[in-house]
């Protein structure tokens, strides 16, 4: 006799209560499963952190809205799916200025940046940016 177990599927609210993983992967919550993708390299980090740069630098002269890396943003719901965009930027009507948030923030963000890597296909891409924008996003990079 075989048995299987299914798994239940995450919500993001139990996916952020997880754990970071201990190897330094990153990790996303797709329709309720997690995927673990190998941690960026330097390349990667170097281009994510020019462009961190340059948008604070941007938004301490004019704050006209918030950026973060490697933060949640729930894409969809029922079953959920949290993407971690290299880069996200949220105007502040949609995520005051002053508002802590602890966990993910449910309004979609004006701008995710996504930097490309080698093990990225174009198709991949292509899909991640549909997903961004069917979720409320107002650009995707």
């Amino acid at each position: 006799m075989t048995t299987t177990t299914q798994r239940a599927l995450l919500t993001a609210e139990e996916f952020f209560a997880q754990p970071d993983p201990l190897d330094g992967s990153k990790q996303e919550l797709v329709r309720g499963k997690v995927v673990t993708m190998p941690g960026p390299d330097i390349e990667h980090g170097e281009v994510q952190a020019n462009i961190a740069f340059l948008f604070k630098a941007f938004l301490n002269q004019t704050p006209i809205g918030r950026e973060m890396t490697e933060s949640g943003a729930v894409t969809d719901r029922k079953p959920d799916t949290v993407r971690g965009p290299d880069l996200r930027y949220s105007s502040k009507e949609r995520l005051p200025l002053d508002n802590r948030v602890v966990g993910y923030h449910t309004e979609a963000p004006d701008l995710c940046v996504e930097i490309v890597s080698p093990s990225n296909s174009m198709k991949g891409l292509k899909a991640k940016a549909k997903e961004y924008l069917f979720a409320g996003v107002r650009l995707d990079c």
